[in-house]
């Protein structure tokens, strides 16, 4: 099993914790966003001001999105931060959430394939490659030939091999539609022999009903439809726009894509998405090679400790635990988190997801 951290998308340009602010901050100034999206960094902005106060008295990191966003959902529960309203503190979180969505949809790129002589279609079979039409928009970098090492890997036994993931872009997901690799992200319980793409945090192509909080996706190929791709070059691809497309329980979903604070306290949020959860802790249990890719085990997402913890607890015989981050202490941080027997099975490399990709490819699976 894999699993993929903001790390994995840095040659895409999404945005990393460390640096999401920045440029959430240049996207306001440059003055393109739309007046529902501005008012809404605006706020977030007007928030991380009003949390200044707290370094006289408490320790956070407000450079850090993950941190923002649950100080932030906190204020909203208990109703208070500095001087802001608290019809401003309770429109936080939905702030902070269409800043994340606005922020990485209008970050990422995705390369343009003017013609066919640009790379080689006739190798490929299945998705996107069947199909003769120029323009095409292709996978971001590097996430072609991760889907090629899934391939490779499951021998197309689609249901040996499983993702998780903590990012929220579709980078992963455009890559295996883009191959015509079956997946599904565990909110139902189908027994289709797919690929488990598991979006621990959410996704910016997932809402929910607001009366029976289902959980629903759109479809990558209807999101593609709508798309007015370039001649050449790369572009973005925003999709969370369209979630008003969706309709459940007689009325339509809000464009706020669901997003899920990286705390351990997710409270009411994990309502539909506990059956991804699940499905992650059933794939730990099971899994003989995990492979740690990009994630950097943030302080602040401690439900991975207990997710990790209490999820690899199983008859599964692990053969290798291999975390690849260009960050030394990434490592060291993953295997304070690991057992005894985990341990002896562990490895750390400063690879980043490009690399690893084919240092991977060399490992013969049974």
């Amino acid at each position: 099993m894999f699993v993929l951290g903001a790390g994995a998308s840095a040659a895409a340009k999404a945005p990393l914790g460390s640096n999401f602010m920045d440029k959430a901050r240049s996207l306001l100034r440059g003055g393109d966003l739309h007046l529902e999206d501005a008012g809404a960094f605006r706020l977030v902005f007007k928030a991380r001001d009003a949390l200044k106060a707290v370094h006289s008295k408490a320790d956070l990191d407000l450079t850090n999105i993950e941190v923002l966003f649950s100080a932030f959902e906190m204020a909203a529960l208990f109703g208070r931060l500095g001087s802001l309203s608290e019809e401003e503190v309770q429109s936080l979180p939905g702030a902070m959430r269409r800043l994340i969505s606005r922020t990485v949809e209008l970050s990422m790129e995705f390369p343009i394939l003017s013609s066919p002589m640009q790379g080689s279609p006739e190798a490929k079979r299945g998705g996107e490659w069947t199909s003769g039409t120029f323009p095409k928009l292709m996978p971001p970098l590097p996430y072609e030939s991760f889907s090629d090492l899934l391939v490779k890997i499951s021998k197309r036994n689609w249901d040996t091999v499983s993702v998780i993931t903590f990012n929220y872009d579709l980078g992963i997901d455009f890559a295996l539609h883009f191959e015509g690799i079956p997946y599904r992200y565990g909110f139902s319980q189908d027994s289709a022999k797919t690929i488990d793409l598991l979006k621990l945090h959410g996704s910016l192509n997932w809402g929910r009903c607001a009366m029976c909080k289902e959980v629903m996706s759109l479809d990558m190929r209807e999101c593609l439809k709508r798309l007015k791709i370039r001649a050449a070059g790369s572009m973005k691809f925003p999709v969370s726009e369209d979630l008003r497309l969706l309709q459940h329980c007689g009325s339509q979903l809000k464009s706020e894509p669901l997003i899920v604070p990286p705390t351990w306290n997710k409270g009411t949020l994990h309502i539909g998405i506990d059956r991804v959860w699940k499905k992650a802790a059933r794939h730990l249990s099971e899994a003989e090679y995990i492979f740690v890719i990009g994630y950097s085990y943030p302080p602040t997402d401690e439900f991975f400790r207990y997710l990790y913890a209490l999820g690899t607890i199983g008859d599964g015989w692990l053969e290798k635990v291999m975390v690849f981050n260009p960050d030394q202490e990434v490592g060291e941080r993953i295997k304070k988190l690991l057992g005894p027997l985990a341990r002896d099975k562990f490895a750390a490399l400063t690879n980043g997801f490009d690399t690893a990709i084919p240092y991977i490819s060399k490992f013969s699976f049974s």
